[in-house]
Parts: C-alpha cells; sequence; structure tokens
C-alpha cells in the first residue's frame, strides 16, 4: 500500500447535506422509480452489454463505498443510481459509433461526446429527480475544471465519486485494445491523477477500500442489490477481488445467453470457425477457430454489427466482397440453408480458401431470430505442408550460417541433458568461439567476417555425425551437443575441429586461415541445461585466457574456478601509472531500459560535462572530462583535475522480482574513473571529484547500483551478436 492510502481523512457524514436535502434525496427513489431505473439499464444491457455491465459494477462500488463511511441511506441511493445510470445515455448513440472496434472519426467522437446531454435528457423523460440529473450531468468532467470542485452538495459528490469508480472498474476490465490492470495499477493511477482528473479525498477513500477488502460490506451490498433489483443483480456477485468480480459478470452475461462454460470450451475446440450472429447483425459468438483464420480476435469484433469485411471475404477474383454479396443477407431474406466457396484475406496481405456455410436459427415458434457462418479452411494440403517446412528452417535455422539457431539449441538442450543425465550413454558439450574475429572485420570488411562464419559453420557441420546438433549461439561462437559421446571422444573431435580450422584458407580473407578456441565438458548426474553449459562455457574461457587455438576440458563442477566478481571478468586497457593509481573509484549499476538507451543516455552525459570520447568498442567506451567544464561541487581550495572514465555496457538476465520463475532484462554497467596527473599533496581532492563524478553519471543514466540482492537474481551476462543483421 501507498503512504497516500494509509491515512485517509474522511468528513462526509457530517459535510454531505443537511436534513432538509436528505430528504428529498430520498423522496427521489421511490419503488416506481426504482423500477424505471431496471428498465432502463435494461434497455441498455440490450443496446450495449459491456455498457451496461460496467454501469452496474460502478453502481455497486459506490454502495460499498457509502457502506464503507457509513452514509445515510437516502445519499447511498443517489450515490448507486448515479453509477447504475451514468452512461444509460449510450442508448442514444448509433451502433456503428458505439460498436467501431477501431479509432473514432472527429464526427463519432463529437457524437460520443453528446453521450452525457442524451442521458439527461432520456431520465427527464422518465421522470428523475433535478438532483440526479445534476449528478449525470458532471461525471465525465474533470475535478480540475469543475466550477466549485469542494462543494458539499450531495450530487455533486455523488458525481465526483462516479468519476473515481469509473475509472478504477474501466482500468481494471479487459477490452479489445489492453489487458486489464491489476488493483494496485489501477490504485497508483488514480492517486497519482488526484487533484487534476479526481477529487484526491474521495480517490483516497476509494482506494482504501478496495485495497482492504472487507467481506461483510460485500456481503451487505449483494444482498441490498438482489433485494433492489432481482432481475439484475441476482445473477452477479459482487466481491473487491477483481478477478472474481469479472468471472462472475463474464459467466453471467445475458446479452447472447451463449457463455455458459461447457458450451463456449466446446465452440472453442472445434476445428470450424463459428460466427453466431442474430437477426439485428449483431455477432453474439466468434470462437477461436475463427479469431485464428481471419486474424480477428474475438474481443474486437463481438457485440458489433456484422459485415462481410470483418473476416474479410473477398470472391475468387480477391476482390473484397460486397455488401449486398453477403451471405448471411441471403440467408436472412431466404430462410435457407448454403454453402460457396471464397477466400479470406487476412490482415498480413495473404489469402486462404474456404468453404463457408450459412445455417439459419429460428425460435420454438419457427421465427427466424439469426444464423451461423461456418468457416473450414480448405487450403491445399500441398502448400500447407510447404509452409510449414518453410516456416520451420526459417524458424529454426541461423540464416547466415545454415546451421541451427540459438532458439533450436534452447529447445534441444533440455532433451539432451535429461537424456543423459545418468551419464548411460554419455552426451558431450562442445562450445567454440573464433580467436580474434573483430580483427577479421576490422581489417578485412564485414562481409570477409560472414563469409569466415559460413566457412567456420560448415567446417563444424560436415565434420560431425549426423546424430550431433551444431548451432550458432551467437556472434561467431558456436555449440555442439554429442550425444553417445564421452570425454576422451570428444576431447578427440575438438582438437581434431581444431586442427582442421587452422589448415583451412578462406578466399574472402586472401588465403589467410583462422584459428579457434574449445570448451568441453560431459553431462553429469543431477546437472541442468544452466549447469552443463557453464562448465563448457568456461572451459572455452579458460582456452581464451591461456593464449587461445587451444581445446579445454572441463569436465565436473569441482574443478570449476571460484566465480569471479562482475568487476573482475571485465579487463581495462590501463597506462602504467593509471594501474598504480590508489584512487580511482568504482561502480556497478543496473538500468532497466535497453542497451541502446542507455548508450543514447552516456552521449547525453558526454555532451553535458563536455567529454572527450578518447577509445570506443562494442561493449565499452573511454571518455576523459575536465573537471574545470564539469558542474560538480568542489571544495574552495580543491583545483579541478582531469578524469578518465571506462564504462563497460553489458545486457544481462535476471530473474523477476517476487516471482523467481520469470526473467527480465537489464542493462548493466561497470564503471571505472580514475583521476590523470595526480600529484600527492593533491590526491584527496581528486579522489573526491572521482565520487562526485560517479554519482552523477548514475543520476544522469537513473541507474540503480548493482546489489548484492541483485547479483543473487542474475542468470547470465548476455553475448552480443557482433553482426546484428543476422
Amino acid at each position: 500500500m501507498t503512504e497516500a492510502t494509509k491515512s485517509i481523512p474522511i468528513e462526509h457524514e457530517t459535510t454531505l447535506a443537511s436534513p432538509r436535502e436528505e430528504s428529498i434525496v430520498r423522496a427521489d427513489f421511490e419503488p416506481v422509480q426504482l423500477a424505471t431505473a431496471a428498465a432502463l439499464h435494461v434497455a441498455l444491457r440490450a443496446k450495449h452489454g459491456p455498457a451496461a455491465a460496467h454501469s452496474l459494477r460502478v453502481g455497486m462500488y459506490a454502495t460499498a463505498w457509502g457502506y464503507a463511511y457509513r452514509l445515510r441511506d437516502a445519499h447511498v441511493h443517489l450515490f448507486e443510481m448515479t453509477g447504475l445510470l451514468h452512461e444509460i445515455g449510450k442508448i442514444g448513440i448509433p451502433d456503428r459509433v458505439l460498436q467501431k472496434p477501431d479509432g473514432l472519426s472527429e464526427q463519432e467522437r463529437s457524437m460520443m461526446e453528446l453521450q452525457p446531454q442524451v442521458g439527461i435528457e432520456i431520465l427527464k423523460a422518465a421522470g428523475a429527480s433535478q438532483t440526479l440529473l445534476n449528478a449525470i450531468g458532471i461525471v465525465g468532467q474533470d475535478f480540475s475544471v469543475l466550477p466549485n470542485p469542494q462543494a458539499t452538495e450531495s450530487w455533486s459528490m455523488a458525481a465526483r465519486l462516479i468519476r473515481v469508480i469509473d475509472a478504477y472498474d474501466s482500468m481494471t476490465s479487459r477490452s479489445a485494445y489492453r489487458d486489464p490492470r491489476s488493483t494496485e495499477e489501477s490504485v497508483s493511477e488514480l492517486l497519482k491523477n488526484a487533484g487534476s482528473q479526481f477529487d484526491p479525498k474521495l480517490a483516497r477513500s476509494f482506494a482504501q477500500l478496495v485495497l482492504k477488502p472487507n467481506s461483510e460490506i460485500e456481503d451487505r451490498v449483494q444482498e441490498h442489490w438482489n433485494q433492489m433489483f432481482p432481475q439484475i443483480a441476482a445473477k452477479f456477485r459482487f466481491r473487491f477481488d477483481i478477478n472474481e468480480l469479472h468471472a462472475s459478470f463474464d459467466s453471467s452475461n445475458s446479452v447472447s445467453n451463449m457463455n455458459d462454460t461447457f458450451y463456449r470450451h466446446m465452440l472453442n475446440n472445434v476445428q470450424q470457425g463459428l460466427i453466431f450472429i442474430d437477426n439485428e447483425f449483431r455477432i453474439l459468438q466468434w470462437n477461436k477457430a475463427t479469431a485464428q483464420l481471419t486474424g480477428q480476435a474475438g474481443e474486437s469484433v463481438l457485440h458489433q454489427y456484422w459485415r462481410p469485411s470483418l473476416v474479410g471475404f473477398c470472391d475468387r477474383h480477391r476482390q473484397p466482397l460486397p455488401d449486398h454479396s453477403c451471405p448471411f443477407l441471403a440467408m436472412l431474406s431466404s430462410g435457407e440453408r448454403s454453402q460457396q466457396k471464397m477466400k479470406i484475406r487476412r490482415g498480413d496481405g495473404t489469402f486462404i480458401d474456404v468453404k463457408v456455410e450459412v445455417v439459419p436459427f429460428t425460435n420454438d415458434r419457427g421465427k427466424l431470430t439469426g444464423g451461423a457462418i461456418i468457416l473450414n479452411d480448405i487450403s491445399e494440403q500441398r502448400v500447407l505442408e510447404q509452409t510449414i517446412i518453410h516456416l520451420n528452417e526459417r524458424a529454426s535455422q541461423d540464416q547466415l550460417t545454415k546451421v541451427a539457431n540459438r532458439g533450436e539449441l534452447n529447445r534441444q538442450l533440455p532433451g539432451f541433458i535429461k537424456n543423459h543425465a545418468d551419464n548411460d550413454p554419455p552426451g558431450a558439450i562442445i562450445i567454440c568461439d573464433i580467436d580474434y574475429f573483430k580483427r577479421i572485420n576490422d581489417h578485412f570488411s564485414h562481409q570477409a567476417g560472414d563469409e569466415a562464419l559460413k566457412s567456420f559453420a560448415a567446417l563444424l557441420r560436415d565434420s560431425c555425425r549426423s546424430t550431433d546438433l551444431v548451432a550458432r549461439y551467437g556472434g561467431e561462437e558456436f555449440v555442439m551437443l554429442c550425444p553417445q559421446c564421452d570425454l576422451a571422444e570428444a576431447m578427440d573431435l575438438a582438437e581434431t575441429l581444431r586442427r582442421k580450422i587452422q589448415r583451412t584458407s578462406i578466399p574472402a580473407l586472401r588465403g589467410a586461415c583462422i584459428t579457434a578456441s574449445f570448451g568441453v565438458t560431459v553431462v553429469r548426474p543431477g546437472d541442468s541445461e544452466e549447469s552443463a553449459m557453464a562448465r563448457a562455457d568456461r572451459g572455452l574461457l579458460n582456452a581464451k585466457e591461456n593464449g587461445r587455438d587451444r581445446v579445454v576440458c572441463i569436465a565436473s563442477d569441482e574443478e570449476m574456478p571460484a566465480p569471479r566478481t562482475a568487476a573482475e571478468q571485465f579487463q581495462w586497457p590501463e597506462s602504467e601509472n593509471e594501474a598504480q593509481n590508489k584512487h580511482r573509484v568504482h561502480g556497478e549499476f543496473l538500468s532497466f531500459v535497453p542497451k541502446a538507451v542507455v548508450y543514447d543516455k552516456l552521449l547525453g552525459f558526454a555532451r553535458e560535462y563536455s567529454a572527450v570520447v578518447t577509445d570506443t568498442q562494442e561493449n565499452f567506451t573511454i571518455f576523459e572530462i575536465d573537471c574545470r567544464n564539469a558542474p560538480i561541487p568542489r571544495e574552495p581550495n580543491e583545483r579541478p583535475g582531469k578524469h578518465r572514465f571506462h564504462v563497460s555496457v553489458n545486457e544481462v538476465e535476471l530473474r523477476g522480482g517476487r516471482d523467481k520463475s520469470k526473467l527480465r532484462f537489464a542493462t548493466l554497467l561497470q564503471v571505472v574513473i580514475s583521476p590523470l596527473n595526480t600529484r600527492e599533496r593533491r590526491e584527496d581532492g581528486y579522489h573526491n571529484q572521482c565520487v562526485h563524478l560517479m554519482r552523477a553519471l548514475q543520476s544522469y543514466l537513473v541507474a540503480e547500483p548493482f546489489t548484492r540482492a541483485l547479483q543473487a537474481d542474475l542468470v547470465r551476462v548476455i553475448k552480443p551478436v557482433k553482426d546484428s543483421r543476422y
């Protein structure tokens, strides 16, 4: 819970209204008027089910708020009726506007803005009180633009409260365009906009109500609405838990009578596309197969008016089917079942062939009430198979080297570990890396580097058995999974490959040869994918650190060296003087934004502090700052010095927050700031300047320290792909 919701002063009981006004409010809601309110809500439900369900929830929340803060019954009635009827004006909005799935035009937005005024006219005709009309009239207005935002009249407070509840229920409800927000996220948004969009006191009091649910209030609200509107509320179950609340409303939708759990499950598991439409052309059902065929989600079309363009119907010449040629329209005219072949144009521009069947629905008296459109995919099986093969290759193959890609490796690795976990038969993992690959790109070209990668991958593939998997792990790094291969055989294979590579000339490198380093391990009992890959990766790293062009084997975890700190994993190019400098400052920070954004921020920092960039490589940059030009605090007699920054930037993967089963991505920055040309008597001042510069950089990047807790969540440092085109 936020600080803003811990203590919420409530003064509504003493400042809401006078006894005389209370008697006026009570008189507004005689039973006959409640019956009128129920009838209006049923009319709204028939017009637009989601709006009616939303209004009912808002009314119930208003009752709960009134009970929680002990309002008089008359005021509870006013607040709940304002919630129930605040969108009644949608009855007068054309269906083509109300049910449009995409953005509204300027003219259509103007029509939607008339909704409050239309609602007032409907309520006037129904005999609503002036108090209710006043409240409905300002529900849609922001708190900051109200002429008297602190007014204590009951209708003003009712409007301000419903404004809060309306926004909360909209945020926690699913729409065609976004997923619902959680209670905490929605409350945070309410409080963030308190004082501008919402009444601050009412927003805070409602936040406290939903953050501390009370089962007694839930039961009182349910009982109250069951007694007041038995035909409306008895099918729903009011709860503060938004998942329970919306599940109750979803399962009780009475617009189409088609939401029975078993029935819906059956519809969504048939292979044919099914669309149910009533005789008013409203879409009542759009199953999962239809969504897959058309690319249109059911949430975006339910309760809309049917038209052929929603499915993308086209004739055999791939021309859009005009409305007057719609097979459903023909069925309504004839009342007879029909079928024909058509094409469907999907959102990505592709076409599929379908057989369209239209089946009429009649009631017990034989009256035509609507129909069903059944879609059967009749695309040629051969084309489908070719597409599947092509997609499988694209999904599992690295496009440059034509060996398996990282995704295919990740798919096969768990099964490989499981099959060899008891070491019978043994299974080996080999990780290899082209030595000094960056020099190839720098001295020859990126195209030459591509050719080197293709030659290297081809040599690995051609030298392995058909049962082995060769995959590009990233950049110039490759992995081989070798089933039924023990440690000695894997070492022999790696050494054979190393020698072949050493002797293979590459035309793109003007006949020069390359070398490669190898790390080898075998799967051990109890291994996970991470532990086995870590041993092989450690072997590769040892091979690199010991001169490259060699094979290093790490057979078990006991042979693994102690893990190095993040700072130890990165070695900076240093001058002899810097290496002896005792006053350098180290820092490690984490930023939960993409690496490209961090680079942009670093560039902005360098510009602001007049930095001179001296070196930039793939994962780090070096720049110098003269503190005479830097806006940092200094002691009166402190002489500004020059300082060098070494900044390493790497993408990392961490376990997510409280849910450790999920992963999140971040950017890790490792920074070393060193003073240049230090003198003994000025060293303290230079050190202080380094500290101030480190703080300034962290603040500018909006980064947080890489604490031990975050280090414990670190899964891996993501190795960059050298050529981003692949």
